[in-house]
């Protein structure tokens, strides 16, 4: 980047867009879905942000058709047998939101909230993120290029995130027993996202603790021999 461009000029606008429809059987709603996703605009990344846009398009078309084919047809099955059963036909229910994180440096760090719910005492959420450089070829940013070169940044990580699991549960924090163990078995090293303050690791729920903690997430702040952030 030119570094005489405004810094301002290099944020993204970005805009929510959404799809959601109650769907219906014999003239009950069976199913709910809503689906949220950004369409992003910038002159300087002109080209990219037209990319991005047209990828997350399709991410959400693609959800949206598994919603009316595919779990429409379970939920009319669903609803059936309790019709059968003397019950209240359930309503199945599908949402997903986004959230920026991050929006500067040429870069952009978002993750989607995926929640579905088919029955039973709860539903469940499933986490997805990702991060983009911008001012080249609009490449997804993997979690190594945030640390030195030849860094052992998975030993790194997952050291941060045992350190600090250990902390929280000496202050009541909800976690399995077999802690270690489970985040040594569960770390995926595509699950982060990037914030203003650091890099943050999450799991997805029961990967590490029980439904009732949510997504446990953890901030890595960027500092030297550590996460950094992207630069232009």
């Amino acid at each position: 980047c030119n570094g005489e461009v405004d810094v301002m000029i290099l944020k993204v606008n970005i805009e929510m867009k959404t799809m959601e429809q109650t769907m219906h059987s014999k003239n009950e709603p069976v199913l709910t879905y809503r689906i949220s996703y950004p369409e992003f605009r910038s002159a300087v990344f002109f080209k990219n942000t037209q990319k991005l846009s047209a990828y997350y398009r399709r991410r959400a078309a693609v959800f949206e058709s598994y919603c009316r084919t595919a779990l429409y047809r379970m939920a009319v099955e669903t609803a059936e047998e309790m019709r059968k059963s003397g019950y209240p036909v359930l309503k199945f229910e599908a949402v997903e939101e986004f959230n920026v994180t991050y929006n500067e440096n040429c870069a952009l760090s978002l993750y989607f909230d995926r929640y579905l719910f088919t029955g039973g005492a709860h539903g469940t959420t499933e986490r997805t993120s990702d991060t983009w450089e911008l001012n080249q070829n609009g490449k997804r940013v993997g979690m190594d290029s945030l640390f030195p070169e030849n860094f052992d940044y998975e030993g790194f990580v997952m050291g941060e995130v045992v350190a600090q699991i250990r902390e929280q549960m000496e202050n009541g924090g909800m976690y399995f027993e077999n802690y270690e163990q489970n985040v040594a078995d569960t770390f995926q090293k595509e699950n982060f996202y990037l914030t203003e303050y650091g890099l943050t690791v999450y799991f997805q729920q029961y990967d590490i603790a029980p439904y009732a903690a949510g997504i446990p997430q953890f901030l890595l702040p960027y500092r030297k021999n550590g996460p950094m952030p992207p630069r232009c």
